[in-house]
């Protein structure tokens, strides 16, 4: 079954998301160092060992090689959150074939404050969302900062997330279909917004599809 890969399309995605937002210029502001509000940035965390050619379908070319920050078992389906140089990146991979992804999405941090959307902790944000290839009605949402990533995975598989990984901290909601939210990021930024997350009355990326960045 051919893989849903969101790489280039995102950008479009980005663009269509953010009409009437602002997108930098003389009133842009840099953002600041992320150290000084308690977050440590993607980048500086450590990345863990995966098995399996996952990345056979990553592009690789004059790039650093993604460096995977968390997983976590959903099903029998791996949910894998990485980096490559500025973005971020989510493939979830069936367990007997990780080199066919069902769902792989990239998407580029903000590189200026007034950029991308606030809505969480340690922004701003940049969001990437797709529907999977698998007949499992899978879906997943990608909000992606240079200081932590949010993740939210749902299919018809009725099975509890398990075997969390590196720097991850994950909560199933209960729901039709039930939904993973996943929080990468040092121990402090987890906790802060693995809360903030799941507080809310609508997933993340709906609320920023429907009604618009905020």
């Amino acid at each position: 079954m051919t893989p849903k890969i969101c790489t280039l399309a995102i950008g479009a995605t980005l663009l269509a998301l953010c009409t009437g937002c602002s997108t930098g210029g003389a009133n842009s502001t840099a953002i600041p160092d992320p150290l000084e509000s308690g977050f440590t940035p993607l980048t500086r965390l450590g990345e863990i060992n995966v098995s399996g050619d996952i990345f056979s379908d990553v592009d690789k070319s004059g790039k650093s090689k993604p460096r995977v920050l968390g997983e976590i078992q959903k099903g029998n389906h791996r949910i894998i959150a990485y980096v490559q140089e500025e973005a971020c990146g989510l493939i979830a991979v069936p367990e007997t074939n990780p080199q066919s992804s069902s769902v792989h999405l990239t998407v580029k941090w903000p590189e200026r404050s007034s950029e991308g959307s606030s809505k969480y902790s340690g922004g701003p944000y940049s969001l990437a969302s797709a529907a999977g290839s698998d007949d499992l009605g899978s879906w997943a949402s990608l909000a992606c900062s240079r200081n932590a990533m949010v993740i939210e995975y749902s299919s018809r598989a009725k099975a509890p997330s398990t075997r969390p990984s590196g720097n991850v901290s994950a909560q199933d909601k209960a729901g039709s279909p039930p939904t993973l939210t996943m929080v990468i990021g040092s121990p402090a930024a987890r906790g802060e917004l693995l809360k903030e997350v799941l507080a809310s009355s609508e997933p993340f990326a709906k609320r920023t599809n429907e009604h618009g960045w905020r």
